[in-house]
């Protein structure tokens, strides 16, 4: 075991460095071996597509676009190749690229919450508040433990000036992680426009205290 897992209590940022090298060479390593398998097998395409999740998580996107692109090009309508390509361009900013994908992937049911999520995520991000709520909701059915879609959600409705619905996505997702930094500053921002000034000041002075960002 090493010494970073044997010390008990809060890391320093040393350990931290530490770890998160460890973290860069273990996927530096599996990207090597990714890589290899695809050289011996340039028409697997699990192995591609593993190997593109990869690229994407570290950040290299062109990359992850390129063996995800050879995937589609031999598997078009496959709704997970579809689904990561939208998570790649999303990523990288190319909102329409993204929707193009997502909503591929979701016409050949690919019923996933995290699908349904960056489509509203899109979708805000071009403004369309409204356009957005159906999709944060669908996915919240999907999976309803997840903080983030009622934390979209409740910031799309204080969007539409739906208030009573922003602040019950946002308590929703503060029972789920009460301490999620995001969600206590939505809550603040609400009661803020409720008129409720002192439950607006609990809530923005504890997103800055001891608030987890998300």
């Amino acid at each position: 075991m090493s010494a970073v897992s044997e010390t008990s209590g809060p890391k320093t940022d040393s350990q931290r460095r530490s770890v998160a090298k460890e973290r860069l060479r273990d996927r530096s390593r599996s990207i090597a071996a990714y890589r290899k398998a695809v050289l011996d097998d340039p028409n697997d395409l699990p192995t591609r597509f593993e190997l593109a999740t990869i690229l994407h998580r570290v950040g290299d996107y062109l990359a992850a676009l390129r063996e995800l692109d050879y995937c589609l090009l031999r598997d078009r309508d496959n709704p997970e190749m579809l689904c990561t390509s939208g998570f790649v361009c999303l990523s990288m900013g190319n909102l329409d690229a993204a929707e193009r994908f997502l909503r591929r992937a979701v016409e050949l049911g690919c019923a996933s919450a995290k699908a349904e999520l960056n489509l509203g995520v899109l979708l805000t991000r071009k403004a369309l508040w409204r356009d957005a709520v159906p999709h944060f909701r669908r996915s919240i059915e999907l999976e309803r433990n997840q903080p983030t879609a009622y934390i979209c959600l409740g910031e799309a409705l204080n969007c539409t000036d739906d208030l009573s619905g922003a602040l019950s996505a946002f308590e929703k997702a503060q029972d789920i992680d009460p301490d999620n930094q995001r969600a206590l500053r939505g809550l603040g921002v609400v009661y803020d426009r409720l008129g409720r000034p002192e439950e607006a000041v609990e809530m923005y002075h504890r997103s800055r205290e001891g608030g987890v960002k998300q």
